[in-house]
């Protein structure tokens, strides 16, 4: 993340990056995703679960 002192601007990069198809501007995650560690199989029934596209995206950065 890079913070603009003068425009008081924080520019994000791909801090909120993800790899899903399906997708809103912003997540809303249901009471039941918080503990939830199966990103495969949601219990809820969701098609995509949007913390494995999270994961997805920045897991290969924290390998590094």
């Amino acid at each position: 993340m890079t913070y603009d002192n003068k425009t008081k601007t924080l520019f994000s990069s791909d801090i909120f990056g993800s790899y899903n198809r399906i997708w809103d501007l912003y997540l809303k995650l249901d009471r039941e995703c918080y503990d939830c560690m199966d990103f495969e199989d949601c219990q809820i029934g969701k098609k995509t679960c949007p913390i494995l596209g999270i994961n997805n995206f920045h897991q290969p950065i924290c390998d590094a």
